[in-house]
């Protein structure tokens, strides 16, 4: 996130989507993205059966 004082505007989002079971993650400040018209960088994992 290129923008650490947005963070509530994420927060808003995850707590819509996934409810009361909010996953695990961590939230880290950078000076820019490769693209300057990127504000956030997304990675994820997932484990289905």
């Amino acid at each position: 996130m290129t923008d650490i004082t947005e963070r509530p505007k994420i927060n808003l989002h995850r707590i819509a989507y996934f409810g009361d079971n909010l996953p695990v993650s961590t939230l880290v400040e950078v000076k820019g993205l490769v693209d300057p018209r990127m504000k956030v960088e997304i990675e994820c994992q997932a484990y289905v059966e």
